[in-house]
């Protein structure tokens, strides 16, 4: 009977561990199956992922061919443009010394205009008095029209009404 006890303990442990052992293989399946389910969609990111990048990467790569096809075309062009750009500075620098002379002279042009037109201003001024005085003996009366004859156009120049 010990015995038998004994084998009754022994299969309900081994019923035990086999119990375990099929849940915990249920729990693995189903966390591979849930994977299963998940590793498709990742793949597939992975996947449009890695094409986008192959783009990318020809489109580096062709924009790189063609950088360094502009800058060697652009080299050619400084190398070209080289003694012409130094050509122009010369006569750019002719230029401007020619600039600064003619603003030179322009200078000496206006200092002798504003001169003149200062000593003309002082001379007008000084024939202003002159000018105002004759008008006033041509507009006022005359003592020599006194003896003016009784003539229309002698009448009128002295200012007297006929």
């Amino acid at each position: 009977m010990r015995v038998l006890g004994l084998l009754f303990i022994i299969s309900i442990l081994v019923s035990m561990a086999l119990l375990m052992i099929i849940l915990s293989q249920q729990q693995l399946l189903t966390t591979v199956y849930k994977e299963s389910v998940t590793l498709p969609k990742e793949f597939e990111r992975l996947g449009n992922e890695q094409s986008q990048l192959g783009i990318a990467k020809a489109l580096l790569e062709k924009l790189l061919t063609q950088g360094g096809k502009v800058a060697e075309d652009l080299k050619a062009e400084v190398a070209k443009t080289g003694p012409d750009m130094e050509k122009r500075k010369t006569e750019v620098d002719a230029c401007e010394a020619r600039k600064k002379t003619e603003a030179d002279e322009l200078a000496a042009k206006e200092k002798e205009l504003t001169e003149a037109e200062a000593t003309l201003k002082a001379e007008s001024d000084a024939w202003n008095p002159e000018i105002t005085n004759l008008k006033a003996q041509v507009i006022g009366y005359r003592p020599i029209c006194d003896y003016v004859k009784d003539e229309e156009k002698a009448k009128t120049s002295c200012g007297i009404k006929a």
